[in-house]
Order: C-alpha cells, then sequence, then structure tokens
C-alpha cells in the first residue's frame, strides 16, 4: 500500500471543508433552537445538573464546591474542566443552558476541522474530505452537542491533543507540538478523567516515535518531559487541590461510585434478574447507604470500591458477560433511540434487542407494520456504523508503508483502542464511543479513499 496523496489542500479539498462545517452548523444550530424552543429540558440530561452546580458556584463563589448553595462542600466527582467551560459562557450570559449548548455546537465545529487537518497531514486530503463527511454524519457528534454534557468538551481536546501529537511525530521534533499535546491532553483529562491513563501510555510510546524519528535518546527525552510539564501543571495541580481540601489524592472519587453504579449493579443485576437501579438501590441499602451517613467522601468512595470488587470477583462469569455485550452496545447499538427522545418522540425498545426477545412474526408486526420509518432509521444508522469500522479497519493496512506515517497512525489506534478498551464494561453504551469517533471517521475515509484507488487525489 502507498501514500495517499501529497498534503497539499487544492480548492476543491477547501471547499468540501467550508462546504460541511456550514451545512453542519446551520442544521445543529436550526435544530438546537427549535427543540430548545419546543421544550427546553430536552438539552438536559441525568448527569447535566452535576455540571451546572459547580459551574454556579465557581460563578457566585470563585471556589469549585457543588453548588453555590453549598460553597463549604468542594465538588470532588466532577473534575473543573466542562463546569469551567458552563461558568465562562454564563460570565457573559448569565444562566443561560440554550447559550451553552450554542457554545457546543461551534466546539463541535472545531472538532470536524481539527479531525480533518490530523486527517490530511496523516493520510492525505482524500481521506480527510471523505473523514470530515462522514464524521458530520455522526449521530453523537450531533446529539452531544446539543445537550449540556461533557462529551463535545472532551472531544473537542483529546482531537486535539491527537493531532499535535501526529505532528509531533511526523516532523520528528517541535517543542511547541510537545507542549500542546501535553496541554490537550492535561485539560481533556480535568473534562473526563477517562484518559488519565493515556497520558503514560502516550508518554511511552512518543518516546520510542521520537527517538526512532531523530536518533537522538536525549532530543526525544527532552520532547516528552515538555510534553509532561502541562499534564503536571494542570492534572498534578488537581490532585494536589483535591488532597488539601479533602484528603483525597485522586484525580475524581467517581472512580468508587462507577464502580458500584455501572460495574457491580450490572452484575447484581443480572444474578439476580433486576433492573440496573434496582440493583444499585439493592446494594446501597446493604451497605446502609454511607452517603446518607455523613461520611467522608473519600470513606465513601472506600467503601464502594471495596463491596464492587467483592461482587465482581464473586460472579466472574458474569462480569465476562457483561463485557462482551457492552463490548456490543457501545460498538453496534446506534443512538438512535437517545436522539429520538432529544426531538421529543418516545421509543420504547429498538429492533435488535427486539428480535432476540420476540417471535418473528410478532417483531414483523411491530416494526415493518407498525414502525417502518423508525425501523429504516436503525438499519441506516447501523449501517453507518458499518462502513466506518470496516473502513478504518481497512486503513490499518497503510501501516505498511512505514515510516514516520505509520508511527503517526499508531498513535491515533493507541488513542481509540484505549478509550474504548477502558470504557468497555457491563454498562457500556453508544455515548462512551463518542471521544473517538472523529478519529475513527479519519481512519475511515483512509480506507476508503484506499479502495476507491485512490482517483480522488488527483483532483483534491
Amino acid at each position: 500500500m502507498t501514500q495517499l496523496g501529497q498534503n497539499h489542500l487544492s480548492p476543491a479539498g477547501r471547499r468540501i471543508l467550508w462546504l460541511v462545517l456550514l451545512l453542519t452548523l446551520l442544521l445543529r444550530m436550526s435544530v438546537l433552537v427549535v427543540n430548545y424552543q419546543a421544550d427546553p429540558q430536552r438539552i438536559m440530561a441525568k448527569d447535566s445538573g452535576s455540571y451546572l452546580g459547580p459551574a454556579r458556584a465557581l460563578l457566585a463563589t470563585g471556589s469549585f464546591s457543588r453548588s453555590p448553595a453549598a460553597p463549604d462542600q468542594p465538588e470532588l466527582v466532577r473534575t473543573p474542566g466542562y463546569p469551567a467551560l458552563i461558568a465562562g459562557v454564563e460570565f457573559f450570559t448569565g444562566p443561560n443552558p440554550l447559550a451553552i449548548a450554542a457554545a457546543q455546537v461551534v466546539l463541535s465545529l472545531f472538532t470536524l476541522a481539527a479531525a480533518f487537518s490530523l486527517a490530511r497531514q496523516v493520510w492525505g486530503p482524500a481521506a480527510a474530505s471523505l473523514g470530515v463527511v462522514l464524521l458530520a454524519l455522526d449521530l453523537s457528534g450531533f446529539l452531544f452537542s446539543q445537550q449540556l454534557l461533557s462529551e463535545c468538551l472532551f472531544t473537542l481536546l483529546l482531537t486535539l491533543a491527537a493531532l499535535c501529537g501526529s505532528r509531533l511525530i511526523l516532523q520528528a521534533r517541535g517543542i511547541g507540538l510537545a507542549f500542546g499535546l501535553g496541554l490537550f491532553l492535561g485539560l481533556a483529562t480535568l473534562t473526563r478523567p477517562v484518559s488519565y491513563y493515556l497520558i503514560p501510555v502516550l508518554a511511552l510510546f512518543l518516546l520510542a516515535a521520537l527517538w526512532r524519528g531523530r536518533k537522538k535518546f536525549m532530543v526525544a527525552l527532552g520532547l516528552v518531559v515538555v510534553m509532561l510539564v502541562p499534564v503536571l501543571l494542570t492534572v498534578g495541580g488537581w490532585q494536589v487541590r483535591n488532597y488539601q481540601v479533602a484528603g483525597v489524592s485522586e484525580l475524581s472519587n467517581i472512580v468508587g461510585e462507577n464502580l458500584l453504579k455501572y460495574w457491580a449493579a450490572e452484575v447484581v443485576a443480572m444474578r439476580d434478574g433486576l433492573t440496573r437501579q434496582e440493583a444499585e438501590n439493592k446494594l446501597l441499602d446493604e451497605l446502609g447507604r454511607p452517603k446518607d451517613k455523613g461520611l467522608p467522601p473519600n470513606e465513601v468512595m472506600r467503601i464502594y470500591k471495596e463491596k464492587s470488587i467483592q461482587v465482581l470477583k464473586s460472579h466472574p462469569e458474569l462480569v465476562i458477560k457483561g463485557m462482551a455485550r457492552g463490548a456490543l452496545t457501545m460498538l453496534l447499538v446506534p443512538l438512535v433511540p437517545d436522539v429520538m427522545t432529544y426531538l421529543g418522540l418516545k421509543p420504547d425498545s429498538g429492533p435488535l434487542g427486539d428480535f432476540f426477545r420476540l417471535p418473528l412474526r410478532a417483531w414483523a408486526a411491530k416494526w415493518v407494520g407498525k414502525r417502518p420509518w423508525e425501523l429504516l432509521a436503525h438499519a441506516l444508522a447501523l449501517l453507518y456504523l458499518i462502513l466506518i469500522y470496516f473502513g478504518a479497519l481497512i486503513s490499518l493496512g497503510l501501516l505498511l508503508q512505514g515510516g514516520n506515517r505509520a508511527w503517526a497512525q499508531v498513535l491515533l489506534w493507541l488513542v481509540i483502542l484505549y478509550v474504548i478498551g477502558i470504557a468497555l464494561g457491563p454498562s457500556a453504551y453508544g455515548r462512551l464511543r463518542a471521544p473517538v469517533m472523529p478519529l475513527i471517521c479519519m481512519a475511515a475515509g483512509a480506507g476508503w479513499a484506499w479502495l476507491s484507488g485512490r482517483k480522488l487525489q488527483s483532483s483534491w
């Protein structure tokens, strides 16, 4: 396999990018405004309040506490990245969820542009142009540009980090790129702690890639150190803050809570035939609901962790079953029901789940007879995911071209596999694939461009 063209962007390729950005802006902003006017609560998700509280406390009191009404209770579950964005918007607009969502729509355009730039430098303009079209069609990018959740900001920061990292490898130099990689990775981790362990993974990989590219170990080590400086200032600084205010050295106290809610509770739900919420309540009752006793946050999280690990160790077969189910759900189940709910429709079960639960005749009567348009939406969304994954897997063959481009591609795949791997669990679902969809779509653009015989590169 050969390289997919040069990095020079022709006027045609530039027009494609601007057309995609313009159409995406018009569609997403129009849907947001119309939907908000129909029902302002639609842009609010289950977790939105846990971000709004610290953001408004930051504006009202200058401290990162749980809410303006509880300034003496430091926020330890949510990291400051997304609340800081909310606070920045509301500093100018006042309490205004629509303004926050509108800002996210604009941020989603920067994600499209950053992903385009990344694909152009790693795979060439044909891959970038195809990839940005595919990314603009992604339901997760659309949905999470509208709802008050951290996905939109986290996805942008992670894409910018990948852009800096890949360019650093391609050039095998650049103190500014190394610093930018660390800064964006640190800010991404302060937005969602899920990328915490990605930091050492990328640091070690960059050391090997830069050492190979420059042939000088000390130069490579110096660039990695430069990358780690902003990480230590951002992520390390926040850990120091947590220790000072609560004696908790972790980046976030959400780990213990997630273990209980989304791992142990799912295992208990499978074991006892309960819903996840019922299983969660059962576990909390068994623990005597430590939060209600006024225990310190670090003690509550310790209790949650110990109980969760005990449950998981007792049922390894259910853990494996849950992880397999979670992987399929995260990668293959479209976000059609989530989008329908956001638009004010009322989906119940999905056609894929019903296919395994209902007799064939009953399934056909329900989905073909009564809900054909919804079935079509699910089918198209699933087809989209299959096409994306197929193209991305085909792009792996481009690693055979070797050189710095291959190392840059490996970096992107490290990010993809890390985010997907760390999100795997019994409660995994489509929302968790959103942060790496820009990278997957760009890889898919490269794969489909190569399969097309690279005819597009001559005109792009």
